[in-house]
């Protein structure tokens, strides 16, 4: 005769531990969910704001709420899905809050304070934008998959691998935008406007699809 008892005790333990690992990637009651953690390498870490504050180790599957700050170490790679399904991708040593949404103007904001970022954005529908703010530039896209390397804070790159990005100063001295187009980049350096856009290379659009990957390592 087969002795069932212990296979659904330990079956009942594990989904008991599987649910208890579920929720602790959850957010508390009353909090809004913004996005979550779908792919990561090695360590980064995640300030919160909201009930309480607190930093925590970044989980796979944690939910992340708005305002949260990610960071990752110098080995560390995070991937965010946002609510709208678009990507966000963290390099090393770099740090990303996400900022806010207000759907009064239809807006997402993100912000990269330093390090590296790839933001492949959903087509948005007619009226909504999705911002990633920089030290020295804001990117506004509504749907284009680009990447940003703010590692030098002062000196800001943009790569847009497709679609277009409208790049502006965040210096109000210097109004206006620049239109970077796919295949092309362009440097924006404190308290000065967008420079040209310049034609990308090959080599430079491929080491910006896997860059800030936590599924290809390449350091």
């Amino acid at each position: 005769m087969t002795n069932w008892k212990p296979v659904v005790l330990l079956g009942l333990l594990l989904l008991s531990v599987s649910a208890g690992a579920g929720k602790k990637n959850q957010l508390p009651q009353g909090v809004e969910k913004a996005a979550k953690i779908t792919a990561m390498l090695e360590y980064a870490k995640v300030q919160r704001s909201q009930p309480t504050p607190s930093l925590m180790r970044a989980k796979y599957g944690q939910e992340l709420t708005w305002n949260d700050v990610v960071q990752t170490d110098p080995n560390g790679r995070v991937r965010i899905r946002m609510n709208d399904d678009s990507l966000l991708s963290i390099g090393a040593n770099s740090e990303l809050r996400i900022t806010s949404h207000d759907p009064a103007i239809h807006t997402t904001q993100v912000e990269l304070a330093y390090g590296l970022l790839r933001a492949q954005i959903k087509k948005l529908a007619a009226g909504e934008q999705f911002e990633v703010r920089t030290p020295t530039a804001v990117a506004g896209v509504i749907g284009t998959d680009f990447g940003i390397d703010a590692s030098d804070p002062d000196h800001v790159k943009v790569i847009c691998l497709e679609g277009t990005v409208q790049l502006t100063s965040t210096d109000p001295a210097h109004p206006g935008s620049v239109a970077c187009e796919g295949g092309h980049s362009v440097t924006i350096d404190k308290d000065k406007a967008p420079n040209a856009p310049i034609q990308a290379n090959s080599s430079q659009m491929a080491r910006w699809r896997k860059i800030t990957d936590p599924d290809q390592p390449d350091y």
